[in-house]
């Protein structure tokens, strides 16, 4: 099956998936369509992994990707959602740009009057880890915590990309707990991939749809789930 039917067909069934909450996907297509993107390239990595026997990565990777879209799709409507975005965006470039700035400085001994247009951006509050109740969720009376749950979903669950994981499995196919350590920053990579996934069931389940997804958790997985929700905070 080539690139393109697969992503076709994750289109399709994604955009089933999301009628369920009945989300209108138009205002914001290009949004959709990255998503999309982003999970037909996950798709691709699927049966590398089971072939390697990391079926359960791959199912958490593939349902943590889905997940961000179902999560993203419910509060798509919401002008103030895309604020954020723009205002992470602009934070970005700023940073970026003061790095360039201070590498030029460097290699010009001094930091030239007409590059001097950064200036100093507050990082995002951080908001207070907590669980939050479905009436919470239902009515998103807090954007910015909801925008957190958000940013977790879509980069700390499904961090490992499908390129890098295709990549490295070509150039090294045994090192590829090693080449996970690295990209999570982290030596416990298990852990990060567990917690991940209770993030993503636990925002799914939230918004009341958890059950009627088409997605079959892992029996332990679920276990883990079960005795985790409501102990561990999103």
């Amino acid at each position: 099956m080539n690139p393109q039917t697969i992503f076709e067909e994750a289109r399709a069934q994604l955009i089933r998936e999301l009628s369920v909450l009945q989300v209108d996907l138009e205002p914001e297509p290009k949004l959709f369509a990255a998503a999309s993107c982003r999970v037909a390239s996950l798709l691709l990595s699927i049966s590398t992994l089971h072939e390697k026997n990391f079926a359960l990565e791959a199912e958490i990777i593939l349902r943590s990707a889905m997940e961000t879209l179902f999560w993203s799709g419910a509060i798509v409507r919401r002008p103030e959602f895309f604020q954020l975005v723009r205002r992470d965006e602009a934070h970005n470039r700023h940073v970026l740009a003061k790095q360039i700035v201070e590498s030029l400085s460097e290699q010009l001994g001094y930091c030239p009057d007409d590059l001097i247009l950064v200036r100093e951006t507050s990082n995002m509050s951080k908001v207070e880890r907590r669980r939050l109740t479905p009436k919470e969720v239902a009515d998103l009376a807090d954007l910015q915590e909801v925008y957190q749950i958000y940013c977790l979903l879509s980069t700390q669950a499904a961090h490992p990309s499908a390129l890098s994981l295709r990549r490295h499995f070509a150039l090294n196919p045994s090192g590829v707990l090693l080449h996970l350590q690295l990209e999570l920053n982290d030596t416990d990579w298990g852990r990060i991939f567990q917690y991940g996934c209770l993030v993503s069931c636990q925002a799914a389940e939230l918004i009341g749809e958890f059950r009627n997804l088409k997605l079959e958790w892992p029996a332990e997985l679920m276990r883990q789930c079960d005795s985790s929700i409501g102990s561990r905070a999103i």
